[in-house]
């Protein structure tokens, strides 16, 4: 066997090493390209909704008139009687008075938060 037969075969297997480690990266590189476009399409969909729900939350509703001092429309007011707000207010108000009397403002509204998150 000639003397240059095994450096030869040795620098193809490296050739061949080299040229699949290259492929290989230029298929990680596209896939992290393709990872990071996802990525960014994403958050632009979670900004967006975001903002759609920050609209949602801040707008006023229907059922509310505009202006001051604050009033039901004519859809909240029966929204209101369909509920039975007002029973609901007039039996829930002692209840609430009898938690809060003596409470300073600040507390009352700390009670306030806390319930309305539970």
């Amino acid at each position: 066997m000639p003397d240059w037969v095994v450096p030869g075969a040795v620098l193809v297997a490296i050739g061949a090493a080299l040229w699949k480690g290259g492929r290989w990266t230029g298929q990680v590189d596209s896939a992290l390209t393709g990872l990071k476009t996802s990525i960014e399409d994403l958050k632009g969909s979670v900004d967006g909704i975001r903002g759609a729900l920050d609209g949602l939350l801040t707008s006023r509703s229907p059922a509310v008139q505009l202006g001051s001092p604050l009033g039901l429309s004519d859809y909240g007011k029966r929204l209101a009687k369909f509920l039975e707000a007002q029973d609901w207010a007039e039996s829930t108000t002692p209840l609430v008075l009898a938690k809060v009397r003596g409470m300073k403002p600040h507390e009352v509204e700390q009670f306030c938060e806390a319930n309305i998150e539970a």
